[in-house]
C-alpha cells in the first residue's frame, strides 16, 4: 500500500514539513512480512529469538542494519536520561525481563514497528511497560499511551500530545500543544505531530496499548501515523490477535515485527525465574519445572501457581492445588460469561483434541455457533491456536472442567458426538484421534482398527506409553489377529527395558508366514535396540556382523538407527572417533527422519564427546542437539530426556551447576526406566555431584547407593561398578579412609566375581572403577607404603583408561598420582599435575580440576627439585601477630588445608555469612584476591612456620 500523501498544516509545524518528507524518503530496510515471521532457534541462555527470513538473528544484534540514527539501548545525550513525571506503566512487581525481548535488540536490528498480539494472561500490557522502563534508563523518550475506546481521532492526537508533554524536558513545547488542542483538522494535527517528533535530537519511543479498541476514526489516524512515521520514530503496539489493524499491509519498506502467543510463553528457564523471584528458598528447581509442566508456560498460569505455593507452602498436591486456582479463574473470567449457545458449545467439544472449525459443525450441526471459537482462542488462553491453520486446543485445566460437566450429558448425545467426530477424524487421517473417539462411543473394534493406522507415527514421535497403552487393551488371543502391533509393539518394550515382551514379538515377525526382508531386519533392529538398553555387547555384535550395512528396503529413519547401533558398539569399544564416522556418514535431511532416529543420532554424538572427556565440545552439540528434539518431542520423551541427561554432565563438568540441576529436574524416574545404561550412570553420578557441592554428603550417598541397587536388579554391572567407585571417591574426598575402603572392597569383590566369558570391553570398564577406586583411598592416606601402591595402582588406571579412550578417567589417574606422589614428596609430582592440569585446561574440565585445585600450592613453582616439607600454620611471632585477629588467623589455617566456607563455618561454630565477612577482611589486609593467594601472601610475611 502507498503511503499516504501529507497535507498542508498551519505556520507553526510548516516549516518542519520538508524534514519529515525528507525522513521518509530515507532508504530504509526491506519489508519484514508478518505473516513470514520465524522464531529462530534458542540462542545463550536457552531463550528463543525473532527474527526475519534471510535476516540477521534477534539474537546476534550487533551485527544489525541500523539505519535512521538508530542506536543501542546504552545511549545518553547531554541532557542526562530522560523520566517520565507522570502516566508511567509500571510492570508488575516481580516482573521478569526478558532478553529475547529486551528493547536494544529490536533497537539494533533496525525493527521500525513491534506488534505484540495475544489473548488476556500473556504479558502483553507488562512487556510494553518493561520496554518503556528500558527507554527511560538509556535516555531514550518514550511516549507511552493506552487506548480507550472513547478515543476518536482528535482526542487521540490531544492525548498523543499530552502524554509526550509528561516526559521531563517535554517533547514538545506548550505553544504547540495549544495549537494541536485548537485544531479541528485532526490529519493536518498529526500531520503537525508527526513533523514534530522529526525535530527531535533523538529517536523517539511511541508505545501504544489496547490498540484493538480503536474506533474506525481514530484507526484511520493510527494507519495514517503508521504510514508516515519519521525514520527517528520506533512504535510498539500492543493488541489482541482480533484487532482490525494490519500494520504489514500499511508499512512500505519498513521493517516491522509481530511478537504472538508463542514467543509471550516462558520457557523452563524463565518460569524458574518467576518462582525463585517470588518464593526464595522454597522455589526449588523441581517445584519450578512441575508448575511449568501444569500451566504449559502460560505466564498468568504460572503467576497463579505461585500464588497458590504463596497460600500454602506445603500442598498436598501440587497439581490438584494449582489446576484448581487456573480452573478457578477459567470458570469466573471465560466460561460464566459466555452466552449459552457458545457455552454449551465448548461443553460439547470437551472430548475433542484437536478442534477443527468443520469438525465442530459435523459435530454440533451448521447452525453451531464455531465463530465464537476464533473470538475465544483471540481474547483469553482457555482456547491456544495450532502453528498453522484454523486447528484449536482447550487448554487442559479448562478442558477438565468442561468434560466434567461433558459427563452430565445425556449418554446417547455423548455418544452421538464421539461416533460423528471419529468419522471425521479418519477421513482426515487423524487415525489415532479417531480411534480416541471410537473407544469413547464404545466401539472397540474400530477402535483398534483405527490406531493400528497410526502406531507408525506414534513410535517415530517416541509416544511408547500411548502405543503399550492401546496394546494392552488388546486381549492376548487377539495379538496374532493385529500384525500391525507387532512392530510399534516390539519398539516400545525394548526402550522401555522390558526386553523378554519385546523378543515374544520378534518371534511372532519372524515366524510369520509371509515375513519379507524388511520385516526380519527389523526384526533384529528392535533387539539391537533391546541389547542397547541392556548393555548386551554381544547382541550388538551379532547385529552388526548379520547385517553390516542396512538392507536396499531400509527406509531414512532405519538407516539413521542402524548408524546408531553401530555407534553404541564403537563408543562402548573405546573407538569413538570411529563412533562419530557411523553418525555423520548418516547426515541426511531432517525432515524425512523421524525425531526419535535424529535424537538417538545426537545423543551418541555427545556421549563419544563425553566418553573422550571433551565436556566442552559435548555442551555445545548437545545443546543444539536438545534445542531440536524439544522443539519436536515433548519434555518427557525418553530421548529427549537422556539428551537433557548428557548435556547436564557436560555442564556440571564446565563449571554449570545450576544449569545441570535444572536439566536433571524431575527427569530420574524416566531415566531409571527408559534410559539407556551410560545415560543412567552419568544422571545418577551427576545428581550426586550436586548433592555433594551443596554441602548434602548423606543425599549424595543415597543416589549412589541407588544407581549401584539399580545396576543389581537389570544385571549390568557397570552401573554398579560405576557406583561403588563414586561412593569410595566420596568418603576418601572428605577423609573417612576406612569408609571409603569398604566401597573399594565390595567393588573389587564384583569385579573378581564377573564371569570370564563377559565381553572385553564390559570387563575392562569395571577393572578401571575398581583400579581407580582403590587409588583414590590409597592416596587419601598417609602411609608410606600404601601411597607407593596408589601411584602403582593409578598407572594400572592410566593404561586402563587409555585402553577404553576415557579422557576424563586418564586425567583423573594423573591426579590421583600426583596426589600420592606429593605425600611422598616425589618431585615426579610436579610433572603429573602439569599433565593433567593441562589437560583439563584443553577440554574443558573445570570440575575435575577444582577438585584437586589444593595441589597446586604445595607443587607449583619447584621444577624437578625435591619438594619442601608440608608446611602447617602455628601461631604468629609477637612482631607479626597484630596483623590478624586470632579469628581471621585460625580462618587462614583452615584455608591452608582447603576448607570451604561451609566446612570452616561448621568447625567454628559460626554462620556462614560471618566467615565470609571475616575472609573479606583477611583478603584486604593480606592485599589477597582469593584463597590461593591469601595463603601464598601469609607464607611470604612470615605468619607460618615450618613444623
Amino acid at each position: 500500500m502507498a503511503q499516504s500523501p501529507l497535507v498542508e498544516c498551519s505556520s507553526l509545524a510548516a516549516h518542519r514539513l520538508p524534514l519529515l518528507v525528507a525522513a521518509n524518503v530515507t532508504p530504509r530496510p526491506p519489508l519484514i512480512s508478518a505473516s513470514k515471521l520465524q522464531l529462530l532457534p534458542p540462542v545463550k541462555g536457552g531463550h528463543h529469538c525473532l527474527a526475519p527470513p534471510n535476516s540477521v538473528s534477534v539474537g546476534d544484534m550487533t551485527g544489525g542494519s541500523q539505519t535512521d540514527g538508530a542506536r543501542g539501548a546504552t545511549v545518553n545525550d547531554a541532557r542526562g536520561a530522560w523520566s517520565l513525571r507522570g502516566g508511567t506503566r509500571t510492570a508488575p512487581r516481580g516482573f521478569l525481563v526478558r532478553p529475547h525481548l529486551s528493547l536494544d535488540r529490536f533497537w539494533l536490528a533496525g525493527i521500525r514497528v513491534v506488534e505484540v498480539s495475544a489473548p488476556h494472561g500473556f504479558g502483553k500490557t507488562s512487556q510494553l511497560a518493561q520496554w518503556q522502563r528500558e527507554a527511560v534508563v538509556s535516555g531514550i523518550p518514550a511516549i507511552s499511551l493506552k487506548i480507550e475506546e472513547r478515543d476518536d481521532a482528535s482526542r487521540l492526537i490531544q492525548r498523543l500530545t499530552d502524554a509526550a508533554m509528561r516526559i521531563e524536558g517535554g517533547l514538545f513545547s506548550q505553544a504547540f500543544a495549544d495549537w494541536i488542542g485548537s485544531c479541528a483538522d485532526s490529519r493536518q494535527a498529526l500531520t503537525a505531530w508527526l513533523a514534530e517528533v522529526t525535530e527531535a535530537p533523538d529517536e523517539v519511543l511511541l508505545l501504544l496499548d489496547d490498540v484493538d479498541l480503536l474506533s474506525d476514526d481514530s484507526l484511520s489516524a493510527l494507519e495514517y501515523l503508521l504510514a508516515n512515521a519519521p525514520g527517528n520514530l520506533r512504535i510498539m503496539l500492543g493488541l489482541r490477535p482480533n484487532a482490525r489493524l494490519s500494520a504489514a499491509s500499511i508499512l512500505d519498506g519498513t521493517p516491522m515485527l509481530r511478537i504472538a502467543t508463542r514467543e509471550l510463553r516462558f520457557c523452563e528457564e524463565e518460569t524458574f525465574s518467576v518462582v525463585q523471584q517470588a518464593l526464595g528458598e522454597h522455589g526449588s528447581t523441581d517445584l519450578a519445572i512441575r508448575i511449568h509442566e501444569v500451566t504449559e508456560g502460560w505466564p498468568l498460569g504460572v503467576r497463579l501457581a505461585v500464588a497458590s505455593q504463596l497460600r500454602n507452602a506445603m500442598p498436598r498436591d501440587l497439581e490438584v492445588t494449582v489446576t484448581t486456582d487456573i480452573g478457578r479463574y477459567f470458570v469466573d473470567t471465560v466460561i460464566n460469561r459466555l452466552p449459552a449457545p457458545a457455552a454449551q458449545m465448548l461443553v460439547a467439544l470437551a472430548h475433542l483434541d484437536p478442534i477443527h472449525p468443520d469438525l465442530c459443525r459435523t459435530v454440533l450441526g451448521p447452525n453451531a455457533p464455531v465463530y465464537e471459537l476464533d473470538r475465544l482462542a483471540d481474547e483469553s488462553a482457555i482456547l491456544t491456536r495450532g502453528e498453522s491453520g484454523p486447528w484449536l486446543r482447550l487448554y487442559p485445566t479448562a478442558r477438565e472442567i468442561l468434560t466434567q460437566r461433558h459427563r452430565s450429558l445425556p449418554q446417547n448425545e455423548r455418544r452421538g458426538f464421539a461416533v460423528r467426530a471419529s468419522q471425521w477424524y479418519a477421513e482426515h487421517g487423524l487415525f489415532e484421534e479417531g480411534a480416541h473417539q471410537a473407544n469413547l462411543a464404545g466401539d472397540h473394534t474400530t477402535a483398534m482398527r483405527l490406531v493400528e493406522s497410526g502406531l507408525r507415527a506414534m513410535t517415530e514421535q517416541g509416544r511408547s506409553s500411548e502405543v503399550l497403552g492401546w496394546f494392552s487393551r488388546m486381549p492376548s488371543a487377539e495379538i496374532r489377529e493385529h500384525p500391525g502391533f507387532w512392530a510399534p509393539a516390539g519398539w516400545a518394550f525394548a526402550m522401555s527395558n522390558r526386553t523378554e515382551e519385546a523378543r515374544r514379538l520378534v518371534e511372532l515377525i519372524r515366524q510369520s508366514a509371509d515375513v519379507t526382508e524388511a520385516a526380519r531386519y527389523e526384526a533384529d533392529m528392535i533387539l539391537s535396540t533391546c541389547a542397547g538398553y541392556s548393555d548386551d555387547l554381544r547382541e550388538l555384535e551379532e547385529f552388526a556382523r548379520k547385517w553390516p550395512a542396512p538392507p536396499a528396503s531400509a527406509v531414512p529413519s532405519e538407516i539413521v538407527i542402524h548408524a546408531v547401533s553401530f555407534a553404541h558398539r564403537a563408543i562402548l569399544s573405546g573407538r569413538t572417533e570411529l563412533a562419530r564416522q557411523c553418525l555423520s556418514a548418516q547426515q541426511q535431511n531432517p525432515d524425512a527422519i523421524s525425531p526419535m532416529s535424529w535424537g538417538f543420532a545426537d545423543l551418541l554424538m555427545g556421549l563419544s564427546y563425553l566418553w573422550e572427556g571433551k565436556p566442552k565440545i559435548a555442551y555445545e552439540a548437545l545443546r543444539k542437539a536438545l534445542a531440536r528434539a524439544e522443539s519436536q518431542l515433548d519434555r518427557w520423551n525418553r530421548v529427549v530426556s537422556m539428551i537433557a541427561a548428557a548435556l547436564a554432565q557436560a555442564c556440571l563438568e564446565t563449571g554449570r551447576t545450576d544449569e545441570a540441576r535444572r536439566l536433571l529436574a524431575l527427569r530420574l524416574p524416566i531415566l531409571e526406566k527408559q534410559g539407556l545404561p551410560d545415560v543412567v550412570i552419568i544422571a545418577y553420578r551427576a545428581l550426586a555431584e550436586i548433592a555433594d557441592e551443596e554441602g548434602r554428603q548423606d543425599q549424595a550417598a543415597v543416589q549412589l547407593a541407588s544407581l549401584a541397587t539399580l545396576g543389581r536388579e537389570r544385571g549390568i554391572p557397570r552401573m554398579e561398578a560405576s557406583a561403588l567407585r563414586g561412593l569410595a571417591n566420596l568418603h576418601a574426598r572428605h577423609g573417612r579412609i576406612r569408609s571409603a575402603a569398604v566401597e573399594a572392597e565390595k567393588l573389587k569383590e564384583l569385579v573378581a566375581a564377573l564371569p570370564a566369558d563377559l565381553p572385553t570391553a564390559i570387563m575392562l570398564w569395571c577393572q578401571l572403577q575398581e583400579r581407580l577406586a582403590m587409588a583414590a583411598v590409597l592416596a587419601a592416606d598417609m602411609n608410606l607404603a600404601r601411597l607407593e601402591e596408589a601411584v602403582a595402582i593409578a598407572e594400572e588406571g592410566s593404561r586402563l583408561a587409555a585402553r577404553l579412550n576415557r579422557g576424563s578417567d586418564l586425567v583423573l589417574s594423573l591426579f590421583l598420582r600426583a596426589r600420592a606422589l606429593k605425600k611422598l614428596r616425589d618431585a615426579r609430582a610436579l610433572g603429573e599435575l602439569a599433565e593433567a592440569t593441562s589437560l583439563c585446561e584443553a577440554t574443558g574440565m573445570r570440575r575435575l580440576s577444582n577438585e584437586f585445585s589444593d595441589l597446586g600450592d604445595r607443587i607449583e613453582g619447584h621444577g624437578n627439585q625435591e619438594l619442601p616439607r608440608i608446611v602447617k600454620p602455628t601461631a604468629p611471632p609477637l612482631e607479626t601477630r597484630s596483623i590478624l585477629t586470632p579469628r581471621e588467623f585460625d580462618i587462614l589455617c583452615r584455608l591452608v588445608d582447603h576448607m570451604s566456607n561451609k566446612e570452616i563455618a561448621r568447625s567454628m561454630g559460626l554462620g556462614e555469612e560471618t566467615v565470609k565477612w571475616h575472609l573479606k577482611n583477611l583478603y584486604l589486609k593480606l592485599g589477597a584476591g582469593d584463597r590461593k593467594t591469601a595463603v601464598s601472601r601469609a607464607r611470604t610475611l612470615g605468619l607460618f612456620h615450618p613444623i
